[in-house]
């Protein structure tokens, strides 16, 4: 899905041009959580008490975004330890997996980490993207199963 723009073996969101490019995902992403939400809203009891809030921090999530995509230089990352092309495979991981939950607290889970992640970005924030990520990685996993 994503075409990348920026050096496929660079750092990840070292660049204005990289941070962009990840912001186009996390609008997808966020456009795929309403989506699971409203699949979910029919089927989940639990919905009304508990999908409400994940239906606003998605829309959270499509700010955050564009906050990312208009202010780039802001949101730049230097020295992560893995690449941008590495990144943007594991978050197309999520958007793919986004489509088979069936759990209103998977679709918490997902929805939170990625949310957090999108919101760590910026100078000297290294380390804690780092964690967020690997910690994401590890996530993924069992959100496959």
């Amino acid at each position: 899905m994503t075409v990348l723009k920026s050096s496929s073996k660079s750092a990840a969101l070292d660049s204005e041009v990289s941070v962009k490019e990840f912001s186009e995902l996390i609008l997808h992403l966020s456009m795929a959580f309403q989506e699971a939400l409203r699949k979910l809203a029919g089927q989940d009891a639990a919905f009304p008490s508990e999908g409400y809030g994940m239906l606003t921090e998605a829309y959270g999530l499509r700010t955050r975004a564009n906050i990312l995509y208009l202010t780039p230089s802001t949101h730049v990352v230097q020295g992560l330890n893995f690449t941008q092309a590495t990144m943007l495979e594991k978050f197309e991981e999520v958007l793919n997996c986004l489509g088979n939950v069936t759990d209103l607290h998977v679709v918490n889970s997902m929805l939170v980490s990625v949310v957090t992640i999108a919101s760590a970005l910026g100078d000297g924030r290294a380390k804690v993207v780092e964690f967020l990520f690997d910690n994401l990685c590890c996530d993924l996993d069992s959100w496959k199963a």
